[in-house]
């Protein structure tokens, strides 16, 4: 077995590294201004180009399973149900996705993106947190199968209320022979009242390492994981619709337990060239199983004979059989992040598996911007044409730019654009060793800031992220032609300046010096000053005025490393004194300045907030007041617990040359504040 995980953790970091393919895009119009939309202040910004359009997307979720798909007469594509298992509560007015929501099909873009309305709430009988839910049509009637407790239960979708609250005939089907609970499932209807029944589950109860400290490792002192590699188990069970029960015993399908690693869901296919099974995991895999063959388990592969993978992560597969099931059904993958489309082509590669084009976006009009989930904004002039853009990172480790076609005032956003680094697509992920565990390797968090490292005149990116080191790229571009080059790191004395994961780093040019602030090791801020394009020297920690370090979380933050860091730094001159303040943004666990009696976790709401350390000495002398937390007219704003990417920015309407306030929410969208909307308040 050590053996076994030696050699995964040669070979999965390269796997994970491995940059996802891009969904398709939707063309924005080239460089002309077009008019834009005032921001409204406590509200989302919203996509303006092409009928605003913008992938689909939920408000103030962070997962959004795509969970049925039913036909209406006449309509190429199916309606789709959402469910949203996790969401966030703010006291905006902004309603939240939670739950479960209904998508309706409204046609294609130009380039065949297809176009869907914007969800809409439906009630629901289950537990608004439960993703173990299949809606389908079965006759004339659109039924909802969700599994409680081993039981496979039902409801009737009313249209005219919009809810499912009328329990099927038959109520609920107890199953037998699982080992453990299903983590996903999929029910494929067939002839008569016999329907098959396919469930995929873990073959562990818990693959996480025992922790006895707070500070203890997921992994040995080889680096080796020291948890449970856990695999899939997949069985298939024949229903009986009429008499409502299970038909003889379940089947194992796959070849044993080893069907794919770190399972999230199972759709089945059946009609056109093939049926199986489609299994996922978080790693964005996606395999084969021939429903005629217990044994093989394929990748699968799109029409120039690619490994098909999912380009976001944490996410669940649904099949859209065709309006009369004649052909092999696509396939819609969701999750944590906006939801994708795979278009079945009717062919078959050489293992016998069909072959797919994808992963397309599925849009929506009138959206509102949305770049995947946890984004960590930068508002800057990124392409020079004298007018501000964003450019944001996300939990996927991409780098994604929204370019402002409109004016500070009025921007108009449109399609996110990946950016490259020496030519490829910026995914940066820490692969198999991960803080908090390889089965989080597809997750990148990236954190950037734009800023002119090298004093060259252009815009680079200074990071960090999931692996807890601060690099940079290089812009080695021209004026409004940015090109970024290779990632490089930052040196202190030859080793990697490391500190607390998923932190945003602080950086800000004074004179002729350039500053860096980070969270170190010990969870406290730190800062440096650049020495040279590729090394820093150590200025020791922030300070308050009284002297104290300025620490980051309360002092039991958690059992495990994974809940420290995370906070968003940015250097600000807030309140227009000429010495820059601080930013910072919030996870849940946060206790700014002091681990016992810190912002916001001892007040009564805590979470994703902003904070305010103003800077009561000097540039080159810096001492903080305490902490102030930012109010929205009066009241607390929380979106979220995972983190949040507060910048200041002087989008919108601006008065004396001072900021105002755009803040990530941890569902992918980004809420704006006008400073004249913003109070504050603290415990000192």
């Amino acid at each position: 077995m050590k053996r076994f995980l030696i050699i995964l953790a040669l070979l999965l970091p390269a796997a994970c590294r491995k940059t996802p393919p891009t969904p398709t895009p939707v063309t924005p119009p080239g460089p002309v201004v077009v008019d834009g939309v005032a921001p409204e202040s406590g509200g989302l910004l919203k996509a303006t180009l092409d009928g605003g359009l913008a992938p689909l997307s939920f408000t103030k979720t962070i997962s959004n399973i795509c969970v049925g798909a039913v036909y209406q007469s006449g309509k190429e594509l199916p309606d789709l149900f959402f469910q949203c298992p996790t969401g966030v509560s703010s006291g905006n007015g902004i309603a939240s996705c939670l739950g479960l929501n209904l998508c309706e099909f409204e046609g294609f873009t130009d380039n065949g993106c297809p176009v869907y309305s914007a969800p809409v709430p439906v009630t629901a009988p289950w537990d608004q947190s439960t993703t173990a839910v299949k809606i389908m049509k079965i006759g004339n009637d659109v039924i909802a199968f969700y599994v409680t407790a081993s039981k496979i239960r039902t409801a009737v979708y009313d249209s005219a209320s919009r809810s499912f609250g009328t329990q099927w005939s038959g109520n609920t089907i107890a199953l037998s022979g699982l080992p453990r609970d299903p983590m996903g499932f999929d029910i494929i209807p067939g002839s008569g009242n016999s329907a098959e029944l396919i469930v995929i589950c873990s073959d562990t109860d818990s693959y996480k390492p025992s922790m006895d400290d707070v500070s203890e490792s997921y992994y040995d002192s080889a680096g080796i994981f020291r948890g449970q590699m856990y695999y899939s188990l997949v069985y298939r069970i024949t229903l009986n619709l009429s008499t409502w029960k299970q038909v003889g015993s379940a089947t194992q399908l796959g070849g044993g337990s080893k069907v794919i690693l770190a399972p999230t869901g199972i759709a089945g296919f059946k009609g056109g060239v093939s049926s199986g099974y489609i299994c996922l995991n978080k790693f964005g895999v996606l395999k084969y199983i021939p429903s005629g063959n217990t044994s093989d388990c394929n990748y699968l592969q799109d029409v120039t004979g690619t490994e098909l993978v999912n380009p976001f992560v944490s996410s669940n597969v649904l099949s859209i059989r065709s309006a009369s099931g004649a052909d092999t059904p696509s396939f819609v993958v969701s999750g944590e992040g906006a939801p994708r489309y795979f278009k079945a082509t009717g062919a078959l590669d050489s293992y016998g598996s069909p072959v797919f084009d994808g992963p397309m976006d599925i849009v929506m009009k009138n959206g509102d911007l949305y770049a995947g989930s946890l984004p960590v904004p930068t508002v800057a002039d990124w392409d020079d044409d004298g007018v501000l853009d964003i450019v944001t990172g996300n939990s996927e480790g991409r780098l994604l730019f929204f370019k402002n076609y409109g004016s500070n005032a009025a921007p108009a956003f449109g399609m996110a654009e990946a950016l490259r680094s020496n030519g490829v697509e910026i995914c940066f992920r820490a692969g198999y060793y991960e803080v908090q565990g390889p089965f989080e390797a597809a997750w990148g968090y990236l954190c950037p800031v734009v800023f002119d490292w090298d004093g060259d005149g252009l815009n680079d990116i200074v990071f960090s992220g999931n692996e807890g080191k601060f690099e940079f790229m290089r812009n080695e571009g021209s004026k409004g032609s940015p090109k970024l080059g290779a990632r490089q790191g930052i040196f202190l004395d030859g080793l990697e300046l490391y500190g607390m994961w998923r932190v945003r780093p602080a950086v800000a040019r004074v004179g002729d010096r350039v500053l860096i602030a980070m969270m170190d090791s010990e969870d406290a801020l730190h800062l440096y000053e650049k020495a040279g394009n590729n090394s820093v020297k150590d200025l020791g920690r922030l300070t308050l005025q009284n002297g104290n370090p300025i620490y980051g979380h309360r002092a039991t933050a958690s059992s495990t490393l994974g809940e420290r860091g995370r906070e968003k730094l940015e250097f600000v001159d807030w309140d227009g004194d000429g010495d820059l303040d601080l930013l910072v943004g919030t996870p849940l666990q946060a206790s700014v300045p002091d681990p016992a009696k810190g912002l916001p976790w001892s007040r009564s709401t805590r979470g994703l907030q902003t904070l305010l350390l103003q800077n009561t000495g000097n540039n080159s002398a810096m001492k903080f007041a305490y902490p102030v937390q930012f109010l929205f007219r009066g009241l607390d704003f929380h979106i979220g617990t995972h983190a949040n990417g507060p910048t200041a920015c002087m989008l919108g309407e601006t008065s004396g040359n001072l900021p105002n306030l755009l803040v990530s929410g941890e569902g992918g969208k980004f809420f704006y504040f006008d400073r004249a909307d913003l109070t504050t308040i603290t415990l000192w």
